[in-house]
C-alpha cells in the first residue's frame, strides 16, 4: 500500500521538527563523501520501456547508534513516471517511512515513531523507486535535488554527515526481464569448439561495466552455448549484459557471424 504524506501523518513528524530548533545542521549533496560518511546511492540499472522498473536505492555505513531520522529530496526527468516509492528491508516499521511527490520531485522523510527504538542499525537497501517511462527516451538520471537540505539523525539527536549519490537508468526497447538463477543459452548452426568457450568471447557485466564472474558449458552435443549465473546469482533489481562476440569459433574454424548482445533486468 501506498504511503504518502498527509495533514494526519505530520504529526509523527513533530520530533524531527522540534529537533531542527535545538540542532541546526543541514549538509548540502557533495560529489563524494568522506570516509565514515553515510553513503546513499541510487542503483543504476537497466529499465524496460514498457513495464515497471524497480531500483534499489542503498544506504551505508551506518553508525554505531543507527539512524532515528532523516528527510532529503529527489529530483527526477519529466520522462519518468514515479509510481510508488518503498521503503527498504534496513527499516524495520513501514510507517515511519513516508514520502511525497510534486511535480518532478520527491520528498523522502523517515522518523522512528517508537522514540529510538527502531532506528535504521545495518546497511542495506533503504528504500524502492517504482518508475515507469513516460516518453520516449534512452537514459535518466535520478539524483539529488539541489536546494534540497540533507539531515540525517541519531538515536541521541546528533545531528549525521551524509552524501547522497545520483543514479542512471538507461532503458532498453527489447530488455530481457528474467529470475536471478536465469541460465542462457545461444543456440548455433554449427558445433562450437569448447577450446574456444573463455572470457575472451563471452562476457556479462552489470550496469556500470563491471564483469560478472559465470561460466559457461556446451549443451545439445556443441551446437548451444549455455550461460551460467554467478554462484549466488545475480543481484535482484540490477540490470546486466551479455555478449557472446564473433571471434567465438565452430570447430571448423569458422566464426559466428554476428555478436548476440542481450540486455536483461533482475526482478525475482
Amino acid at each position: 500500500m501506498r504511503k504518502t504524506i498527509k495533514d494526519k501523518n505530520l504529526f509523527k513528524f513533530a520530533a524531527l521538527i522540534i529537533m531542527s530548533f535545538f540542532i541546526i545542521s543541514s549538509f548540502p549533496f557533495s560529489a563524494g563523501a568522506a570516509a565514515g560518511d553515510i553513503e546513499v546511492n541510487i542503483g543504476d540499472a537497466y529499465g524496460n520501456m514498457e513495464g515497471v522498473t524497480t531500483i534499489p536505492v542503498n544506504i551505508s555505513n551506518i553508525p554505531y547508534n543507527g539512524i532515528s531520522s532523516f528527510d532529503f529530496s529527489l529530483e527526477f526527468p519529466s520522462s519518468l513516471h514515479v509510481l510508488d516509492v518503498r521503503s527498504g528491508d534496513v527499516i524495520s516499521n513501514s510507517g515511519d517511512f513516508l514520502y511525497s511527490i510534486k511535480g518532478n520531485k520527491i520528498n523522502i522523510l523517515f522518523s522512528d515513531s517508537k522514540g529510538g527504538e527502531n532506528p535504521i542499525k545495518t546497511d542495506g537497501i533503504l528504500f524502492y523507486l517504482d518508475v515507469k517511462l513516460e516518453s520516449s527516451f534512452t537514459g535518466a538520471v535520478i539524483k539529488p535535488y539541489f536546494n534540497s537540505k540533507i539531515n540525517f539523525y541519531d538515536n541521541n539527536l546528533k545531528a549525521l554527515k551524509a552524501t547522497v549519490n545520483k543514479g542512471t537508468v538507461t532503458f532498453v526497447k527489447d530488455l530481457k526481464v528474467v529470475s536471478s538463477d536465469k541460465i542462457w543459452k545461444v543456440s548455433f548452426n554449427q558445433e562450437i569448439s569448447e577450446e574456444n568457450i573463455n572470457g575472451n568471447y563471452i562476457e556479462v557485466k552489470d550496469s556500470k561495466g563491471e564483469k560478472i564472474n559465470c561460466t559457461y558449458r556446451l549443451a545439445e552435443g556443441g551446437m548451444a552455448l549455455e550461460i551460467l549465473p554467478p554462484k549466488d546469482g545475480y543481484e535482484k533489481f540490477k540490470g546486466y549484459s551479455l555478449k557472446v562476440k564473433q571471434g567465438l569459433l565452430s570447430k571448423r574454424g569458422r566464426g559466428i557471424k554476428r555478436d548476440y548482445d542481450i540486455k536483461f533486468y533482475i526482478n525475482k
